[in-house]
């Protein structure tokens, strides 16, 4: 073998490992991209006007949905919906719904997430309130609690989501390896 056919040679071979680099970190960035899951709650809008996919509390005839919102009826008690989710560890949550109540005094609503409780703030005209968590690799109980006193009136609620992200994220030692692993093996190329 001449010198040039092995100039020739060697250059041939650092062009495929370049490409086969730029190959692998393109890989690598495109797997460790994030992105979005959203839908997790069965019909959080009331758009077909029913509760389907929500478990009622109690099991009465004091609430509904109509026109697309749920709505619980005056001098109720307490009144709720809740679902069952399933959450991961590797995902973030954000949670968001909107609400209100015919009158601010005698009117309470809060959310549990399992038996995490949240109150929400109490307004006459529609809010939205959003809540972020991690998720803990378990079904758990979404419900959402409204309390109403004798005469107070009706708390609405409309427009539940919950959406998914992804959070997991390569380590740092772990793209580092990667990187030393590729750089070994170019350099075994080399040496043939």
């Amino acid at each position: 073998m001449t010198k040039d056919t092995f100039l020739f040679s060697e250059m041939y071979y650092k062009g495929k490992t370049m490409k086969m680099l730029k190959a692998a970190v393109a890989g690598l960035v495109l797997s460790a991209s994030s992105f979005a899951n959203a839908g997790m709650i069965t019909n959080g809008d009331f758009l077909t006007n029913n509760l389907t996919g929500w478990t009622t509390i109690p099991t009465s005839d004091y609430a509904t949905a109509s026109s697309g919102v749920f709505m619980t009826f005056d001098n109720n008690g307490l009144s709720g919906l809740s679902q069952e989710i399933t959450t991961s560890s590797l995902y973030s949550y954000e949670l968001t719904f909107d609400s209100y109540a015919s009158q601010i005094l005698g009117n309470e609503m809060e959310f549990r997430i399992d038996s995490d409780i949240f109150s929400v703030v109490t307004t006459t005209s529609w809010n939205t309130t959003t809540y972020n968590f991690i998720g803990t690799d378990s079904t758990n109980t979404l419900s959402f609690l409204f309390a109403t006193d004798p005469g107070t009136g009706v708390w609405n609620f409309d427009n539940a989501s919950l959406i998914a992200e992804l959070v997991a994220v390569p380590e740092p030692a772990t793209v580092a390896i990667f990187g030393l692993a590729l750089m070994g093996l170019a350099s075994r190329r080399f040496k043939k």
